[in-house]
Order: C-alpha cells, then sequence, then structure tokens
C-alpha cells in the first residue's frame, strides 16, 4: 500500500496573534488615565492604529492581562522580562570580553 498523507497543519500558530506589548502598553495607560470602557478605548486608539485597532473583546482581554494588585503587577513584570530574555538570548560580558547566553 501507498503512503498515507496526512492533513498539513492549518492556521496560526498560538500567540502569533497577539496585540504587540507597546499597543497593550498604551492600551493599560489610557484606561487607567481615562477610566474608559472598551468602546471608548477603540474609538480613542482608532485614529493612531487605523485597521490594527483591538477590537472592544481585545481591550477586555488585556485590561484583564494587566490588574491593578502590587503583586500581579510584580508577576507581570517578571514576565516581561522573562520575555525579552527569550528574544534576545545573549548579552555582551565585559570581564570576558565576549558574548554569553542567558540561559
Amino acid at each position: 500500500m501507498g503512503r498515507r498523507r496526512l492533513p498539513y497543519k492549518r492556521g496560526a500558530k498560538p500567540g502569533s496573534g497577539r496585540t504587540p506589548g507597546e499597543v497593550e502598553r498604551n492600551i493599560i495607560k489610557a484606561y487607567r488615565r481615562f477610566g474608559s470602557n472598551r468602546y471608548e478605548l477603540v474609538l480613542l486608539f482608532k485614529p493612531y492604529y487605523l485597521d490594527r485597532t483591538p477590537s472592544p473583546a481585545t481591550m477586555d482581554r488585556i485590561k484583564a492581562r494587566y490588574p491593578l494588585n502590587e503583586v500581579q503587577k510584580q508577576i507581570i513584570k517578571r514576565y516581561e522580562k522573562q520575555s525579552l530574555r527569550r528574544t534576545c538570548p545573549y548579552r555582551y560580558d565585559q570581564d570576558t570580553k565576549g558574548y554569553q547566553m542567558l540561559f
């Protein structure tokens, strides 16, 4: 018999469609400063991000991701540091005059 052909994987990979971090931080700043609801936030950011403006449901998900509790803020900062480390796994070390991996 012939080889079985499996279907190709379809669709975007998980996490690839997430809103960029800078956009998320701007949304959180505006939400905390003005106290706007999700629809007002969309109207506020529409002129800046045009067709890349997150939907109202995404605005709610972003707000839920960044709570006001101090302990939760520390966890978020730790997560952001880890994600930065994943994007740039090397750093320059003055002592050895070379690059070292951070992991």
